[in-house]
């Protein structure tokens, strides 16, 4: 059993995935979603975890081992220096920011920190990008 206690930042079209696997690791333990709306349909499915609609909030409780990031791209940086900052390693969904300079200060204030930066690329390990990957290569 996991013991383990991750929160989802954004619940939207990518997040759900998180939420939805988390869950079924038995690491689902807070779920962040400014869309109240949104935010409002998950308690009936998950009634044991903790909801935010803010992550400095979700970040003040200090109850989480991690966060995932599946917000919109525009919000990455900000989250997840956010997350960093609080001394919490973090997954962001691709792409981990708008520029280079953002990721880059993101990666030096996770080393700072001594926290896992992660970013999601499910993609990379999908059979049909390996045999591409493989083609390519000769």
């Amino acid at each position: 059993m996991n013991t383990k206690k991750i929160c989802v930042v954004g619940v939207g079209e990518w997040g759900k995935n998180h939420v939805a696997t988390l869950s079924d690791l038995g690491a689902l333990a807070g779920i962040v979603e400014s869309d109240t709306e949104i935010l409002n349909r998950y308690p009936k499915i998950y009634p044991d975890i903790k909801y935010f609609s803010d992550i400095r909030d979700a970040i003040a409780i200090n109850t989480f081992d991690g966060f995932t990031v599946a917000t919109p791209a525009e919000t990455h940086y900000d989250i997840a220096k956010c997350i960093i900052e609080a001394g919490k390693p973090v997954l962001v969904e691709k792409p981990l920011t708008l520029s280079i300079q953002e990721a880059e200060k993101l990666v030096a204030l996770s080393k700072a920190n001594e926290v896992a930066l992660l970013v999601g690329h499910v993609l990379l390990f999908h059979p049909a990008i390996r045999k591409i990957k493989e083609i390519i290569s000769g």
